[in-house]
């Protein structure tokens, strides 16, 4: 897995609220890359930082 390329869907956009749970602030973008399923059967999870 090191050195791959993988695509990273960010479906919490930074300054965004969770949808569900109101309460809940991302100061960062987070998301899941595409594909990779974890141990507890849900798609891998990530924060990602990054300058664009």
């Amino acid at each position: 897995m090191i050195g791959t390329v993988v695509k990273v869907i960010v479906d919490r956009p930074l300054g965004s609220y969770h949808p569900e749970h109101k309460d809940m602030f991302y100061p960062i973008n987070y998301g899941y890359v595409e594909g990779i399923v974890a141990p507890d059967g849900f798609l891998l999870q990530r924060s990602i930082l990054s300058q664009m």
